[in-house]
């Protein structure tokens, strides 16, 4: 001890460590641990007893005294705490947990997922709703007019025949057909003809109030449904009212468009049981209404459905036709008139039905009408191509001429198929004559002219066959590269008779020679005729009395027995 700066002696105290330690740190089974001591390696304390030194443990040294070894103190946990660790509770309780916070969590989390699902799904559902709507609507609609198409027109049909049929009304079925409307293709763009189709139902809808339901058939064609207890009588001024809407102008933008329709009605249950029925008979009443001028209606009658048979029959037998070859052509010989020497041929066609050849006359018009009379005048052509090859053999090529009708010419194959019939079978170019109608020409003005032009180019003549029966126009002659001038056989029939025809035909004769162009005479019947011809400067002639039409097996040997350079007439 220091005092006033000087050592004043030493003060000394003895410390009991197990009391001093006990006192310090307490009851062990309330602290939860025993604590054991040693120093140098001697045991200064310890509460362990009896208990196993090999438990769990924790060791630590501190310096308590100068005593740098420092002391050892070893921590032990009771024999309540060590039970406790040693017990499975704490970890069943801690896994228990454990599990309990993950299923939670996975319930939350599926909860969570299930509503995103479902939420997924009903958009999925809706989307698809929507979608299936949409094909429906599509599969029964019209893309351009929206309105009702076939499929839906039969359906609401059959379902107003069962209702009408429990009821006892009526239905009327109006087949609607613009007419001429290729022209306003031709005439207007694609775009604008598309916008008068989508005001023709709002015409009909106003004429007839909203009572109607209209379909859209495609193309030119409505069909209008007259569902109401229909008195027969009033249909005129159903029928007169649509007609004179859709005659009313239709303004577009700048474009004033003047259309006319036709129509052809039919009824339930006079004209028919079933949708297809009651829709086929009316078409077929609008088909007899364009015949009639068009820009009218009419009601189906029976006569109407046997004219119908009759053209289906007749398809199917041009078919027929196509496939058996039936369709042949026979010549007509053409003569020059000074000479008598033939110089060519009119093909003409027939058709072969077992031996009896029908004449164009019996069946053109229907081949025009569907189309068919490309193939049919095709096949023909290609007979006649294969049969002339023949004849050339050996002999001086004579000219042939074909007659090609307007849907002939605007085919857009038309060249091609022709060119490579003529390659097939080495036909020369020279030798062939095309025969077109004045008719023909002007269906197609540019068109028309394009293809006779490189008809031209290669070498084929262009006939003007039947001249002075339509427009008679100078301008056609001057524009397009006629090389043959055909007078029609009414104006020869009567030269020898009567002065008027003999100057009409003096006055084509006297055009043709100054056009440079080549004269024929078709329907020569008598020496009259022919020497009067001779005398105006007609150079060729075909008719009864040079030749009649022959089938290619005659042609061929009246050819071989005359030869071209034959000295008289048959």
């Amino acid at each position: 001890i220091w005092k006033n700066g000087q050592f004043d002696g030493f003060i000394g105290i003895r410390i009991n460590v197990f009391t001093f330690l006990t006192g310090m740190l307490g009851d062990g089974d309330g602290r939860g641990f025993l604590l054991h001591a040693k120093a140098n390696g001697h045991q200064v304390f310890s509460e362990i007893g009896d208990m196993d030194l090999a438990g769990p443990s924790k060791t630590f040294v501190m310096n308590l005294d100068a005593d740098n070894d420092g002391w050892e103190f070893t921590v032990y946990p009771t024999r309540e705490v060590l039970a406790l660790f040693q017990s499975p509770l704490p970890y069943i309780v801690a896994i228990s947990g454990l599990l309990i916070a993950l299923l939670f969590y996975v319930t939350m989390s599926s909860r969570i997922k299930a509503k995103t699902n479902a939420k997924l799904l009903r958009k999925a559902i809706r989307r698809r709703q929507e979608v299936e709507s949409k094909l429906e609507h599509m599969a029964k609609h019209d893309a351009l007019t929206h309105l009702p198409n076939r499929s839906y027109l039969n359906i609401y049909l059959e379902n107003k025949i069962k209702e009408c049929e429990l009821k006892g009304r009526k239905i009327a079925v109006l087949f609607l057909n613009i007419d001429e409307f290729k022209s306003v293709n031709e005439i207007y763009d694609h775009g604008l003809a598309d916008e008068v189709l989508k005001i023709i139902p709002q015409r009909i809808n106003d004429a007839l109030k909203g009572s109607a339901m209209i379909a859209h058939l495609g193309g030119d064609e409505f069909v209008i449904c007259l569902s109401e207890n229909l008195i027969e009588q009033k249909l005129f001024i159903y029928a007169e009212d649509v007609l004179k809407s859709i005659r009313t102008p239709i303004i577009i933008g700048h474009e004033t468009i003047r259309i006319t329709a036709s129509m052809g009605v039919s009824y339930y249950p006079q004209h028919g049981q079933t949708a297809s029925e009651l829709v086929t008979r009316a078409e077929q009443a609008v088909n007899q209404a364009k015949s009639l001028g068009k820009d009218v209606y009419t009601i189906f009658d029976e006569s109407l459905e046997s004219t119908s048979v009759q053209k289906a029959a007749m398809l199917q037998a041009f078919n027929k036709g196509l496939d058996e070859q039936q369709f042949e052509m026979f010549f007509q010989p053409r003569h020059d008139i000074k000479t008598g020497a033939m110089v060519g041929a009119e093909a003409l066609l027939r058709w072969n039905q077992g031996g009896n050849y029908l004449s164009p006359d019996a069946f053109l018009d229907l081949a025009e009408e569907s189309g068919m009379i490309v193939s049919i005048c095709n096949s023909a052509f290609d007979m006649a191509f294969a049969q002339y090859h023949h004849l050339f053999s050996g002999n001086p090529p004579i000219m042939l001429a074909i007659n090609v009708s307007a849907k002939q010419l605007a085919h857009p194959d038309f060249l091609n198929d022709l060119f490579a019939m003529m390659d097939t079978h080495e036909f020369p170019s020279e030798m062939l004559e095309v025969e077109l109608t004045e008719q023909t020409l002007i269906q197609n003005y540019e068109s028309s002219l394009a293809t006779l032009n490189a008809l031209h180019s290669a070498g084929v003549k262009i006939a003007l066959d039947d001249f002075g029966t339509g427009y008679s126009s100078l301008s056609y002659l001057k524009n397009f590269p006629v090389d043959v001038l055909k007078i029609d056989k009414s104006f020869i029939k009567d030269i020898h008779k009567n002065k008027g025809e003999l100057e009409l035909a003096k006055a084509i004769i006297a055009m043709g020679k100054s056009l440079k162009m080549e004269v024929v005479a078709e329907g020569v019947e008598n020496q009259k005729q022919l020497s009067i011809l001779e005398k105006e400067g007609c150079q060729q002639a075909q008719g009864f009395y040079l030749n009649k039409p022959l089938p290619f097996s005659q042609f061929d040997q009246l050819f071989n027995k005359k030869g071209r350079h034959s000295d008289g007439y048959n």
